[in-house]
């Protein structure tokens, strides 16, 4: 297309003014429903219709910015040029300072491929408005829509000279270095834009932590970083190296800028009890344990030593605990509470971390007795016991002791209820009936849903299925949807009904004795519950409750580490229809992989690619495969 002269531009605004439309007093109510029907038309694929609506509304209200927005996006879009053309200078004709139609005017040339033109619209403008922040960015997003990415950036870079601020756009100048890669030119950004508004830090933070995790775009940036902080007295810079020298696992040099931090600042402690509670959620115990210590060591931190010991004690019990998280006992309806396996089982390798754990819940129980951190350590002792070292009357006198303490209600409920699993682990069914029906009593309303949850396990484990299926309505009015257990109930139920029939005594007894070794399972007796498990499969393997029988004898002897007969039993059942032959699959992948057998779980995942192509385990599969094979991840 030819270039027009600017003349004709000038021209169409001077004509705008003769033929400027008159606003019609029209209901806003009317006018906003007339906008959500345009809407639903354009849902609709509508357009021409939508576009008539648009066309009226603005008619009618034309300093709306929302209706002008959604009318010019549509003419846009249908390429309605003709109309766009004759429309645009009337509106900036009758609103000098609606920026946005003045660029939509630029854009219009723009996309009819007269260029000239349009540099020539927005340089006007551009000028008029003296290169003002708010238009300067409007017309950057417009210039990175078209691809415009060089002219993008040198009107930034013009407009922070003429406006002599050199942190003009620092936030749109970073992520646009940011998307093209120039991470280094990126970080020098971010910051400007920290020393612009140090509320900015957490989003900049994040920004920088999304970076590559490769070594040349680590050391580039970690080098402005560097040079920013020796050049400047932000005390945030040291904030943001430590997240991002976090975020690409460079712990040691983290921890010393958040230790001259809080130098910096007189010890506040905030930053270094940020940083602990980071080290802890994202599982780094070996290097917190360090740090922990080193913090033990300076007086500067006197002021959190309970805090410190307390994260210290956490790190002992989640190195405890991290090799039980992925027990196979875990694989039956996983999360489930009414089947959930509480006990930790460890090697001798862990036994320095149970001591460890123990010396300072033990230390604080005492030093802060009178403290909620002396109950609190207190109940920590009991559960250790309950769920490590199986010492049941222990545990119990804790739990009891703790919630003697405590003060908050919610802090003794949760210690009754630990009181009540160690009871039926301790096999004292009589007396955790006894004791729940006495703390529903004394809690009235207040417990009732921990009530009816720990009721049905009761009811279950004693095997009244009947009273375990009348509990329906209760759990409906009492728990209600937002309790975790609420679906764990439903999934008990489906069990129980799914392998029940009053007309059926074998399955009822299959069912019976399957609840019989889970109550053994709660009590640690593995042995015992596989032999009942053994049974109902062998002699009676058409009960209903076979599959889960086999299943759950596989998990047993896999915990037993009777490897052989784990296997024999798992792939019995993975000849079947059974809905658990995936999650058997993936049970004994997991299990080799973790003992390190990479051929043996290379061999059950590839069982579970070839044999179950629309596994919903597929993805993870295919990811542990590579880990195996030691292919590069992305």
């Amino acid at each position: 297309m030819k270039s027009r002269p600017l003349i004709l531009l000038l021209l169409l605004i001077s004509l705008a003014f003769a033929q400027h439309v008159q606003i019609v007093d029209n209901s806003q109510v009317d006018l906003r429903l007339k906008y959500i029907e345009a809407i639903k038309l354009i849902n609709e694929n509508q357009l021409e219709k939508a576009l008539e609506i648009y066309r009226f509304l603005v008619e009618q209200m034309p300093s709306e910015p929302l209706f002008y927005t959604k009318y010019f996006e549509l003419l846009f879009k249908t390429e309605k040029y003709d109309e766009l053309e004759r429309v645009l200078p009337l509106f900036i004709a009758d609103d000098p300072k609606n920026e946005k139609a003045k660029i939509d005017l630029g854009k219009l040339y723009y996309l009819q491929e007269d260029t000239v033109m349009a540099k020539s619209i927005w340089k006007m403008y551009l000028e008029e408005a003296k290169y003002s922040k708010l238009f300067t960015q409007h017309l950057f997003h417009t210039l990175l829509e078209l691809k415009q990415r060089d002219q993008a950036e040198n009107i930034l870079l013009k407009s922070r000279k003429i406006n002599k601020n050199n942190n003009f756009f620092a936030r749109e100048l970073a992520d646009y270095y940011s998307s093209s890669g120039r991470y280094g030119k990126s970080a020098a950004e971010y910051i400007k834009y920290l020393h612009e508004d140090d509320t900015n830090l957490s989003y900049i933070s994040d920004m920088l932590v999304q970076f590559p995790k490769e070594d040349k775009v680590f050391f580039k940036v970690d080098s402005v970083l560097v040079r920013e902080i020796n050049q400047s007295q932000n005390l945030y810079l040291h904030q943001l190296r430590s997240d991002f020298l976090f975020s690409n696992k460079k712990y040691e040099d983290a921890s010393q800028e958040i230790l001259a931090l809080e130098k910096m600042t007189g010890y506040p402690c905030e930053a270094v009890l940020e940083f602990s509670s980071e080290l802890i959620n994202t599982k780094e115990y070996t290097f917190a344990k360090t740090f922990f210590n080193r913090l033990l060591q300076n007086k500067n931190f006197k002021t959190i030593t309970t805090e410190i010991l307390l994260n210290l004690a956490k790190v002992e019990e989640f190195l405890i605990n991290q090799d039980s998280a992925g027990s196979p006992l875990n694989y039956f309806l996983p999360g489930n509470f009414y089947f959930r396996n509480n006990f930790v089982y460890i090697g001798e390798e862990k036994t320095e971390n149970l001591n460890n754990a123990f010396a300072i819940y033990d230390s604080l129980s005492v030093t802060k007795k009178e403290l909620p951190v002396g109950a609190q350590a207190l109940f920590n002792i009991g559960n250790l016991r309950y769920t490590v070292l199986r010492d049941f009357d222990a545990a119990l006198e804790n739990f009891a002791q703790a919630a003697q303490r405590g003060k908050q209600q919610t802090f003794k409920f949760q210690c009754f209820n630990n009181q009540f699993l160690t009871r039926i682990s301790k096999g004292d069914l009589k007396k955790a009936d006894q004791e729940l029906e006495e703390y529903k009593i004394k809690y009235g309303r207040n417990y009732i849903k921990d009530y009816y949850t720990n009721r049905i396990l009761l009811d279950f484990l004693n095997l009244d299925f009947t009273a375990v299926k009348n509990a329906q309505k209760n759990i409906l009015q009492f728990v209600g949807f937002d309790h975790d257990s609420f679906n764990d109930y439903f999934e008990l139920l489906t069990l129980i009904e799914n392998n029940s029939d009053g007309q059926d005594d074998e399955s009822q007894k299959g069912l019976q004795r399957f609840a019989t070794a889970e109550l053994l399972i709660r009590q640690g007796k593995l042995s015992e519950a596989a032999e009942i498990l053994r049974y109902i499969f062998e002699k009676n393997p058409q009960a209903k409750i076979a599959d889960e029988s086999l299943l759950r004898l596989s998990q047993i002897l896999l915990q037993l580490d009777y490897l052989e007969e784990a296997e024999k039993f798992a792939h019995k059942l993975i000849k079947t229809e059974s809905e658990y032959r995936e999650i058997t699959i993936k049970m004994f992948g997991e299990y080799y992989f973790a003992a390190n057998n990479l051929d043996k779980s290379k061999e059950w995942y590839q069982i579970l690619l070839l044999d179950f192509p629309h596994s919903f385990y597929l993805d993870e599969a295919r990811l542990r495969l590579r880990e195996i094979r030691g292919d590069k991840m992305q």
